[in-house]
């Protein structure tokens, strides 16, 4: 799951401005969870439900409709994981989820914010939180799949990225989990994360990268992986959330349409790195049970 932060760092190396001008599916779209406003959300039980709905009945004024068993999910929640769950809700993802499509549209929020890069992005993840919990926290084996097709050109596009990444190289020291990333654009970069590890803890799983000092590249590096999953519904939902601060040179300079072509479809290869690796754990999962 860490070939989110990836993403953060190439943000780091690459800023720009990369907001999408695509549609505004929902009124959420555009907005960063921070800026969703709860007490515009009203919410409703409706126990026909069988995954969660979304409603905007007018500009300011919104219904969430849950069934009891979501109801009790969404009232254990932090203020900051409600603000989570509703946008994943009005992003249609649980519906996703129940029409089993895993890789399709993606959703990726890139912008500028309190003189930093900010990213926020999801992936549905097809099998249930528990059979996961071993490969999302065998932080060891991370450079051996996760980085699969990372610098390969999407849908048969030619040229090359100008910045490859290499190793995802995890270890600890004196009790500290940690990362070393590194990248090559001219000569190589290398980024310590320090890891914190929540994945045991309820409701909302989650675990936290930080970059360990600052660096010629970005002053600071940082983002939060959070697991996102509704009782007795047998999918999950990784949300990520990411901040790096960086060089005003390379915050200046670096042109927009660069950022998209190298940064964007990147993130699409990750993403489908992850589903594929869950989708081989669940199908392992079946053969072992009917063997």
């Amino acid at each position: 799951m860490l070939i989110f932060f990836i993403s953060a760092f190439i943000l780091s190396l690459t800023p720009a401005n990369v907001f999408d001008d695509q549609t505004k599916i929902t009124p959420f779209y555009s907005i960063a969870v921070d800026e969703v406003d709860l007490s515009q959300v009203k919410i409703t039980v409706d126990e026909g439900l069988k995954y969660p709905q979304f409603k905007k009945e007018n500009k300011r004024r919104f219904i969430l409709s849950l069934n009891k068993a979501d109801q009790d999910y969404y009232n254990k929640l932090s203020e900051l994981d409600k603000k989570i769950f509703v946008k994943l809700v009005s992003l249609g993802l649980f519906k996703e989820i129940k029409n089993k499509n895993y890789l399709g549209n993606q959703y990726t929020l890139l912008y500028k914010k309190d003189a930093a890069f900010n990213i926020e992005t999801v992936a549905i993840i097809p099998t249930d939180y528990g059979s996961a919990l071993p490969v999302i926290t065998d932080y060891a084996s991370y450079n051996d799949w996760a980085l699969k097709d990372i610098n390969i050109r999407r849908d048969g596009e030619g040229g090359k990225y100008f910045f490859n990444v290499n190793s995802l190289k995890y270890f600890t020291e004196k009790e500290q989990k940690a990362f070393e990333l590194n990248v090559t654009m001219g000569k190589n970069f290398s980024l310590k994360l320090l890891l914190k590890d929540y994945t045991f803890l309820k409701p909302v799983p989650s675990f936290d990268l930080k970059m360990e000092e600052p660096s010629s590249l970005a002053k600071d590096v940082k983002g939060t992986f959070k697991f996102m999953m509704l009782p007795d519904t047998p999918y999950f939902i990784i949300y990520f959330t990411g901040k790096a601060e960086v060089s005003w040179i390379y915050y200046k300079f670096l042109p927009l349409n660069l950022i998209r072509g190298q940064f964007v479809e990147r993130i699409y290869t990750m993403l489908e790195n992850i589903q594929y690796k869950s989708e081989s754990i669940k199908q392992r999962s079946l053969i072992t049970k009917n063997d």
